[in-house]
């Protein structure tokens, strides 16, 4: 079972402010961490925990229960996978590796910072000899991203992590027909249209660690939004915009209702964020038709739980 375990940002500030003082973040994690390992220890369970704390100090790596699993995670392009398993690999660690398929914060999803993320995850769990691969997906702040954005980073992930040099070029319509239930045509015609959209980020040179800039440009409160649109030029925006009206033509082909109603929204929303970022306002009557549309797709696949919060975070 995993326990979680990531980014205590409150070790220190609270409740813990004393013991932190007084013994160390890290002691203080790892004595937290050894009575939850003893309760599922008791229970029969191998226990998994988000390993970042772990790698912050080798000592208490050394120190931590050795039947527990730490999970190594990262989900940018660039992240120090091989130096992490390297460390875990040097202490005789049995561990995961966890890459993303950076479709949070997003609306069209983060196609080639996905693809990168995993190779070099994979890779790295190869060489340094990990138990396995952990492919995570998230929700952060709203959930806005439509389920299928994640399956291209889906089949190229779990693929790879299945064999990676025989699926370094992944079969993208195949693994959307079986996520999917599609025939193998469907699959092609879908794949086409993800490929686009999970592209569109590449036409804007800046970036933002973990998050797509048209989500950016959308969901900022108007006091936020000249952070996000400084340096970005309106050449870019209209090279945005033309790779959006290309996606939505892919979209289009796409048999599957659900699929098609599903794109084509993730794609107006990033519409709307360039619109936005250009100096244009949303007026209420379309944000307000937006997010009527948004509930409606969002209750096919999902719980209501959660979704009148992520329609209020929709427009800033």
């Amino acid at each position: 079972m995993n326990i979680g375990g990531d980014e205590p940002w409150e070790l220190g500030q609270g409740f813990s402010k004393q013991a932190v003082a007084e013994r160390g973040k890290h002691r203080v994690y790892l004595d937290h961490l050894k009575k939850l390992c003893a309760l599922g220890r008791e229970r029969g369970r191998t226990v998994q925990f988000w390993g970042d704390i772990l790698l912050e100090d080798l000592a208490l790596a050394q120190d931590a229960p050795a039947d527990a699993v730490p999970v190594v995670w990262g989900y940018d392009a660039g992240h120090p996978f091989k130096e992490q398993c390297g460390r875990l690999r040097e202490l005789g660690r049995t561990y995961l590796v966890a890459p993303g398929t950076s479709a949070w914060q997003s609306f069209t999803g983060r196609l080639d910072n996905a693809l990168t993320n995993q190779a070099e995850a994979v890779g790295a769990a190869v060489r340094h000899e990990a138990r396995g691969i952990l492919l995570t997906t998230w929700g952060d702040n709203g959930h806005h991203q439509p389920w299928p954005t994640s399956w291209l980073p889906m089949t190229a992930g779990l693929a790879q992590a299945w064999g990676f040099a025989a699926n370094a070029k992944t079969d993208f319509a195949a693994g959307c027909a079986i996520l999917g239930g599609l025939s193998a045509t469907e699959g092609m015609v879908v794949a086409a249209a993800l490929t686009q959209l999970g592209t569109l980020d590449g036409r804007i040179a800046k970036a933002n660690r973990n998050k797509s800039l048209t989500w950016d440009f959308l969901t900022a409160k108007p006091d936020a939004l000249a952070k996000f649109t400084e340096g970005v030029s309106a050449a870019e925006i209209a090279a945005s915009q033309a790779h959006l009206a290309e996606a939505e033509g892919l979209i289009a082909k796409i048999a599957d209702a659900t699929l098609r109603d599903e794109l084509s929204l993730g794609a107006r929303l990033a519409g709307a964020g360039l619109r936005r970022a250009a100096g244009q306002t949303i007026a209420a009557d379309e944000r307000a038709s937006l997010t009527k549309e948004y509930e409606a797709v969002w209750l096919r696949r999902s719980r209501p739980g959660g979704l009148a919060e992520s329609a209020a975070g929709l427009f800033g």
